[in-house]
């Protein structure tokens, strides 16, 4: 796969918003699917969505290292490692967060 692509359209971080709302961002830490070096204010764009019974556990589950960063308020996770290659497995971790985290099935890939 090209790098680019997976660069802009993978997930590659799960950041919570300050209204509790969260972000997906790819490895240039823009929303998934956006490509350019303008400075990103989530606000003005339709990019933030609420994930209901996205809490602790879940989240360590879907954390590549099973961490949760950040000061508490505003949380983030990171998807996978890029030097480890963790991105190279087979079933996507969006899956994980979109289609099954709410079914508590988010578990290690």
């Amino acid at each position: 796969m090209n790098e680019k692509v997976r660069a802009v359209n993978f997930p590659y971080c799960l950041e919570q918003q300050d209204d509790g709302s969260w972000v997906l961002l790819n490895r240039n830490y823009e929303p998934v699917g956006f490509n350019t070096d303008d400075f990103i204010r989530y606000e003005e764009h339709p990019v933030s969505i609420r994930l209901r019974g996205l809490g602790p556990a879940t989240l360590k589950r879907l954390a590549f290292d099973g961490e949760i960063n950040g000061d508490g308020a505003k949380s983030y996770v990171m998807l996978y490692n890029v030097k480890d290659k963790s991105c190279e497995r087979s079933e996507p971790r969006l899956v994980l967060v979109v289609g099954r985290a709410r079914q508590g099935v988010a578990g290690p890939l």
